[in-house]
């Protein structure tokens, strides 16, 4: 799983550390994709 993150994560954390408004963006997107995240392995288990 982590092989897949690591691109796409390394890449918002830039985005994030570059930003004026950083904490909240991360706070806030950091949030949307963990319920997300969640809500994709409650319903597709068997993917994981």
């Amino acid at each position: 799983m982590t092989l897949h993150l690591d691109q796409p994560l390394t890449l918002w954390l830039a985005v994030v550390s570059s930003s004026s408004a950083g904490p909240k963006v991360a706070l806030l997107t950091g949030i949307c994709a963990l319920s997300a995240y969640l809500f994709y392995v409650m319903f597709y288990p068997e993917k994981f």
